[in-house]
């Protein structure tokens, strides 16, 4: 009986094992498929999203994002570039100020960078992307079928039309940035930025969590 009972574990436990794997495995397929480099697509907005900051200065991370985004605004003078990052704990300035002053330093026309400074993650940092190009967009505030403004997507205040939207972040993330995304309405392009080699394993682990927390959670309601 204690026998049956401890091979009913084991398989149990081998199961359990298998499916996880097979979830990994899945989940790395699906970050992989998405590192493609878009930047021979023009878009009238770029979105380079924060990656923390060190000693009031761009984290690695960052630092290769910003790198990449200054590439693509060199590249199309008419592109406007959002920088979102919020203020994190400890730090003097947010994460859009040190990204703005980055880019500016660098020969980057003030007057194409529009800051946000609200966001604390990446649905944040989309989300009030959004925000800010319908207001630069001028639409007016309405009501379609008992919606208001904010519970439309992008398609549904643009008549069906979703804005093209360039997003600069690092390589692992780009499949989640996207998929956020598209659930705003946006349509969305990818640049993948470098990831430090010292910090890959960790931050993929914590992709893979955060990618089901996107699916469960992350969405307008």
């Amino acid at each position: 009986m204690l026998r049956c009972r401890g091979n009913t574990i084991k398989l149990i436990i081998i199961i359990i094992s298998a499916l996880t794997l097979l979830g990994v495995v899945a989940l790395h397929l699906l970050i992989q498929s998405a590192i493609v480099d878009e930047s021979d697509i023009e878009t009238s907005y770029v979105v380079i999203l924060g990656a923390g900051l060190r000693e009031n200065q761009p984290s690695l991370s960052l630092r290769y994002r910003l790198q990449s985004g200054l590439k693509y605004l060199e590249q199309y003078p008419d592109s406007k570039v959002i920088v979102t990052g919020g203020l994190g704990a400890g730090e003097a300035y947010t994460e859009a100020e040190i990204m703005k002053k980055f880019l500016v330093e660098r020969g980057i026309d003030k007057q194409r960078i529009i800051k946000e400074e609200q966001a604390t993650n990446t649905f944040e940092n989309l989300l009030f992307s959004k925000e800010i190009i319908l207001e630069a967009q001028t639409l007016e505030e309405k009501t379609l079928d008992d919606k208001t403004l904010e519970e439309q997507t992008l398609e549904e205040q643009l008549d069906g039309e979703a804005i093209k939207l360039m997003i600069v972040t690092s390589d692992f993330h780009l499949y989640r940035a996207k998929l956020i995304a598209k659930r705003l309405g946006f349509e969305p392009y990818g640049i993948p930025a470098k990831t430090p080699q010292v910090a890959t394993v960790r931050l993929m682990v914590r992709e893979y969590f955060a990618i089901i927390k996107t699916y469960i959670f992350d969405r307008i309601v």
